[in-house]
């Protein structure tokens, strides 16, 4: 499990002892760690983000995102404050998201091979903790991670905790939440079908003779 907190645009981390951590890199806006659990000695990788709030600034981490991505052979696990929504909903307040940049955030997240994990708690994740009108809440905090490290981890969930003393709430990272603790519904991931042998467990699976509605 992980605590993972932005506060005053610094990376803040905590982790319990159930794994190992070596930090490879560590900058403003990165640190790329490799992560060992103690328990199976799964290893992968993850790179904990600090998105730039400017956008010529937050090009420069999307390629640096990308880098990682095209460079780790692991599991990959990416997560923090990314500075930009990914939708419109992800947004309460203020001037609507500028469509060109929610398109570039889609883009790295496609280019990357990573996919939006599943989490509990509020949905928008910062506010600018303002009155009225100026009033503004984002989903900025999130938790990405390619096909090898959701197979790894296929009872993880992000727990959004509520935010004290800063603007942003902590995300925690569980990697093995019982299914009964969350009512965690059957989710069909899309990178099922590039496995080699998917097309033939479906077509075994249908062609099975059954009692009632085939369905």
């Amino acid at each position: 499990m992980w605590i993972l907190k932005v506060f005053r645009g610094v990376l803040a981390l905590w982790w319990n002892n159930d794994v190992d951590l070596d930090v490879e890199m560590v900058c403003k806006n990165f640190m790329h760690t490799i992560v060992t659990g103690k328990s199976n000695r799964n290893i992968w990788a993850t790179t904990f983000i600090y998105g730039c709030p400017g956008r010529a600034g937050r090009e420069l981490v999307w390629e640096k995102i990308r880098r990682f991505a095209r460079s780790e052979s692991l599991p990959w696990l990416c997560m923090g404050d990314f500075n930009q929504v990914l939708s419109g909903s992800d947004k309460v307040g203020g001037h609507y998201p500028n469509q060109n940049l929610i398109s570039s955030f889609h883009e790295l997240v496609s280019d990357c091979g990573l996919v939006d994990l599943e989490f509990k708690g509020p949905k928008f994740t910062w506010r600018n903790n303002r009155s009225g009108d100026k009033f503004i809440m984002e989903r900025l905090d999130m938790a990405f991670a390619n096909s090898k490290w959701r197979e790894l981890h296929d009872k993880a969930m992000v727990f959004i905790e509520p935010a004290i003393g800063s603007d942003h709430n902590p995300l925690i990272l569980n990697t093995d939440v019982p299914l009964n603790k969350v009512g965690k519904p059957f989710r069909f991931e899309s990178f099922w079908v590039t496995e080699e042998g998917c097309k033939a467990v479906i077509q075994e699976s249908w062609s099975l003779i059954m009692d009632g509605s085939i369905m």
